[in-house]
């Protein structure tokens, strides 16, 4: 059942594992290449199951194409990874790009990351939550933090119906703050 699916081309966050896909494919020499990079994940657990989570995920939002024996990315795919400061303007990796294209896993590319003090450059339509729920995991109703890999599996279309209940919600609290004054 699809509840609200809404699709901003131009506006695709993307996850840390999403990253890690793109970032793979662009540091492949070949489509044959890149299929093997993305698909050596399939049997690894959980990690495994959010690489092949975001690959799909991917696929259906047409950042990237995987077909039997080949995988690439697409222009879309490109563009967003530029907006997330992967790529530079001529389609080469950057620093943080190539942390991720040759990084063994999306956690091992975070601990990267944070050990040279770059933290990853946060989305610029992300809408941040307040501070008591920062990170908090919107599907779990315990609250538990997003840390590492356990969001990847939730749509971006699920996530972008959250973000908006969040705003206005956080607008009708304004208001009636507002009308108490």
């Amino acid at each position: 059942m699809i509840i609200n699916e809404k699709r901003q081309e131009g506006n695709i966050s993307l996850s840390h594992t999403q990253k890690f896909v793109l970032a793979k494919l662009l540091a492949a020499e070949t489509p044959m290449v890149a299929y093997e990079s993305v698909s050596a994940y399939d049997s690894q657990g959980d990690e495994g199951a959010n690489v092949v989570a975001a690959r799909d995920q991917l696929t259906r939002l047409g950042l990237m194409t995987y077909r039997q024996g080949e995988a690439a990315i697409t222009d879309v795919g490109t563009a967003s990874m530029t907006d997330a400061n992967l790529v530079d303007e001529m389609g080469t990796l950057t620093d943080d790009g190539n942390i991720y294209a040759y990084a063994t896993t999306p956690i091992e590319a975070e601990k990267e990351l944070v050990t040279q003090q770059k933290s990853p450059q946060p989305e610029p339509d992300a809408n941040p939550i307040d501070d008591q729920n920062a990170g908090a995991d919107p599907m779990n109703s315990g609250g538990a933090a997003l840390g590492g890999e356990s969001g990847d599996a939730m749509s971006l279309e699920g996530l972008e119906l959250f973000n908006d209940v969040h705003d206005r919600l956080k607008e009708k609290l304004f208001m009636e703050k507002i009308k108490q004054s």
